[in-house]
């Protein structure tokens, strides 16, 4: 498995920031070459560790789940589906 980081630097307030990411079933609002996403289902308790979302991109779906989740610092997941 890889591991793959990504930093952004955004001009805007981290809170403003992580109310969009913290929204996990809906990164087609936000990022240009998602053309669906929707929640599959909730982790453990209805917490964000273990949800997971289903996202397509052309013909192609992957599925990722939430696997690390600190407010508003860190939101990690893994990608299943790719290759």
């Amino acid at each position: 498995m890889a591991d793959i980081h990504r930093t952004r630097t955004i001009a805007a307030g981290i809170g403003d920031i992580w109310g969009v990411l913290a929204d996990f079933g809906s990164i087609n609002s936000w990022a240009e070459n998602v053309d669906h996403s929707c929640i599959l289902f909730s982790g453990p308790d209805e917490g964000p560790v273990g949800t997971a979302r289903r996202v397509q991109v052309k013909r192609d779906t992957i599925v990722e789940r939430i696997t690390e989740f600190d407010p508003p610092h860190v939101l990690a997941y893994d990608i299943e589906g790719l290759g």
